[in-house]
């Protein structure tokens, strides 16, 4: 799958990102980017629902961050060990800076970026990029 990026300006949901559930192992990376000197809080979901389907109405739950890549007061690490994006404990992403990549490595049908605030002129751009070998 080539990455797919959505850009928000707004509060509310992106647009589905549909994921191929037939890649073996499933992983997949999300990337959101504050642009320019955006505050911007939003949660990364996902569902197990088929979007692709007019017939249902997803259902989406929060990605929360593994305690593993968390420090004491909450934000997520660079591997240099630079803090990135704080999460509030809920799976909500806060910040001014510029971005945080997370890993699925579990099947899911579709991601999406939910943007519950944002300061007036700023833009969140969300990428999502599956890799996997096909299955057999």
């Amino acid at each position: 799958m080539r990455a797919v990026t959505k850009t928000l300006t707004t509060v509310g949901p992106s647009t589905a990102v549909p994921m191929d559930t037939y890649i073996a192992p499933f992983q997949a990376s999300i990337g959101v980017v504050m642009q320019g000197s955006t505050y911007a809080e939003c949660t990364i979901q996902y569902t197990l629902d088929n979007v692709l389907d007019s017939s249902i109405t997803p259902y989406w739950w929060d990605l929360t961050t593994d305690a593993d890549d968390l420090e004491d007061e909450g934000y997520l690490l660079l591997e240099s060990g630079g803090k990135l994006l704080q999460e509030t404990g809920d799976g909500i992403l806060v910040s001014s800076e510029n971005i945080v990549t997370r890993v699925i490595d579990f099947p899911v049908a579709a991601i999406r970026a939910n943007v519950t605030s944002i300061s007036a002129g700023g833009a969140v751009s969300f990428t999502v990029l599956q890799a996997g070998m096909p299955g057999q």
